[in-house]
């Protein structure tokens, strides 16, 4: 593990698997009318790194006691990685009538999903919980190097 660390200058300290529902709707019109609403929810896996980038300490971020040969690191802040959703294992469940047949408002629906996906998945890595698990892990990293 150090030798990874001292040549990415990063210390992953913990990952998350997060789990998300995204849906999205269209309407389908005629003119003033709408035609049908189509729906399409994917439940999708991710996983987020929470790291310590080591190249933001310096000298003063470093303070040794001689008396007790102790070294007191002040360690730079947790870093939220951006969430690796797993497209490929995600579960969609869509409205699949003659309308989404024939429209391919499917197509739409998806990309709207992808878009709204990483910020939900943001949303979840920066929670409080997780945010004191990654703290409290990189604590015992530093402590451990």
């Amino acid at each position: 593990m150090l030798v990874s660390v001292r040549k990415q200058s990063r210390l992953v300290v913990l990952t998350a698997r997060l789990v998300a529902p995204v849906t999205s709707a269209r309407d389908t019109t005629l003119g003033p009318v709408t035609v049908a609403t189509t729906r399409q929810t994917a439940i999708l896996p991710a996983r987020v790194d929470y790291a310590v980038d080591l190249t933001r300490l310096d000298s003063d971020d470093l303070s040794w006691d001689a008396q007790t040969n102790t070294l007191t690191v002040r360690r730079p802040p947790v870093e939220v990685g951006d969430p690796a959703i797993a497209w490929e294992r995600a579960i969609t469940y869509a409205d699949t009538g003659v309308v989404a047949q024939v429209t391919g408002v499917l197509g739409n629906l998806q990309r709207d999903n992808q878009e709204k996906a990483p910020a939900l998945f943001r949303a979840q890595a920066e929670a409080a919980g997780l945010r004191r698990m990654a703290d409290s892990a990189a604590d015992e990293a530093i402590a451990t190097l």
